[in-house]
């Protein structure tokens, strides 16, 4: 069985889901040309993104750019440095990237900059925080990204589909 792509993209509609390796960006040194290479592609997408006027362009990776704030120290374990960050982070802003989901800190985090927000979702195992073990549900409009954390509990417990209707109905 095969492992598939380390970066990829696809439309739905009129938005664009972009999936990158972001273990390039955390330690590039054993993969220089990987690393490059997915630069590229990204430029690419990132400014095919622009040109085409996407209704939404959503980031999905496995380190998050940053926890809190794009300005916190660098972790050097669960979040990007600084450079790569700022620069990765203002590419995505100029193409209208208007949110980044990450996982990878096994905790809820998250933060905006600018008018990129930085989403990171918990785990659904191997807690390292006091989140329940769960999972985030995004749903995508035309007008609206929304998303929230629901724990194991909550969605044996109930559905979601009242909630994510009210979410819907707020921003």
């Amino acid at each position: 069985m095969g492992t598939g792509d380390d970066y990829f993209s696809f439309w739905v509609g009129g938005v664009l889901f972009l999936v990158l390796n972001s273990q390039f960006y955390e330690n590039p040194s054993k993969c220089p040309s990987l690393k490059q290479a997915q630069d590229q592609w990204l430029d690419e997408q990132l400014s095919i993104a622009r040109q085409r006027h996407c209704q939404h362009a959503i980031v999905f990776q496995h380190i998050p750019l940053f926890l809190e704030s794009i300005d916190e120290d660098d972790d050097y374990y669960f979040n990007l440095s600084k450079s790569t960050r700022k620069k990765l982070a203002d590419k995505f802003i100029h193409a209208g990237v208007r949110v980044v989901f990450s996982g990878h800190y096994h905790r809820n985090a998250g933060g905006t900059y600018q008018n990129l927000d930085m989403v990171v979702s918990s785990a659904i195992g191997c807690q390292l925080g006091r989140d329940p073990h769960g999972l985030r549900v995004v749903v995508v409009t035309a007008e609206k990204i929304v998303h929230r954390y629901y724990s194991l509990d909550e969605l044996s417990e109930k559905g979601i589909e009242d909630d994510l209707m009210d979410l819907i109905k707020k921003k």
